[in-house]
């Protein structure tokens, strides 16, 4: 298995986790995100899909976590002088949706720049 598939899985097991941690359904968790309680049991269980960025922008705030708690990820090494940046970038989860969305909408806007 191809470790992006590894990843989702592993998303969503750490989001159904966090989900019934807080005590939640399945389909509470969806209203809240805006999603059937089918899609979220597919990404807890079968998907070896990522949902989009927006979407688990969303499921974090929701579940008031980090990104990289549910993608159990934590900051390389090689990302150490970069510190500053990345404390900056977990503040980001404090805020409101809207203004994590405009915030992830921002920085899209400037990595598409600077691809072209």
């Amino acid at each position: 298995m191809n470790k992006s598939k590894i990843l989702s899985l592993s998303f969503g097991k750490n989001v159904a986790k966090i989900r019934k941690a807080q005590g939640l359904t399945q389909e509470e968790f969806g209203k809240k995100i805006r999603l059937s309680k089918r899609a979220v049991c597919y990404y807890e269980k079968k998907s070896h899909d990522l949902p989009s960025a927006d979407l688990i922008v969303k499921m974090c705030a929701v579940l008031n976590v980090s990104f990289e708690k549910v993608l159990n990820w934590q900051i390389p090494k090689e990302f150490s002088e970069h510190q500053k940046l990345w404390k900056k970038l977990r503040r980001v989860e404090t805020l409101p949706p809207t203004d994590q969305e405009a915030i992830l909408n921002m920085v899209n806007h400037f990595l598409k720049r600077k691809a072209v």
